[in-house]
């Protein structure tokens, strides 16, 4: 996070389309990072869910004052595994047949798109898709 106020999970295999994981985040206590939160909350009806709305305004921080000096980076999907991006739908313990990064460059799976009492199942089935 060295030089960065938001350091956020990259929810979008596609690496041109940006989507910050409100699940796995990490933010500085500046007034910047401040002023977002502010205004995610703030529109927060504007928008389906408070992972589009911090979206938008961190991609279109520039446009804003308030949060023009927003320095942010992304940590890459093929590193930072998260379920739901590929499956788009809440896990009950289907196969999706999908696959995981290389075990080389996955630093972290993220079982989200899931209730609470699926997690340990869903991480054993990663861990089943590591071996």
């Amino acid at each position: 996070m060295e030089g960065l106020d938001l350091l956020a999970q990259s929810d979008s295999p596609n690496p041109n389309f940006l989507n910050v994981c409100t699940g796995i985040i990490a933010m500085r206590n500046t007034e910047t990072c401040r002023n977002l939160l502010r205004a995610v909350n703030t529109f927060l009806d504007k928008f389906n869910n408070e992972q589009e709305a911090m979206t938008y305004f961190v991609q279109n921080h520039k446009r804003f004052e308030e949060l023009l000096n927003l320095k942010w980076k992304l940590i890459p999907f093929n590193v930072a595994y998260t379920y739901g991006s590929i499956a788009g739908q809440v896990w009950a313990g289907q196969d999706y047949n999908f696959t995981l990064p290389s075990k080389e460059t996955l630093l972290f799976l993220h079982a989200n798109y899931c209730h609470h009492e699926w997690k340990e199942k869903l991480l054993d089935l990663f861990k089943q898709k590591l071996l």
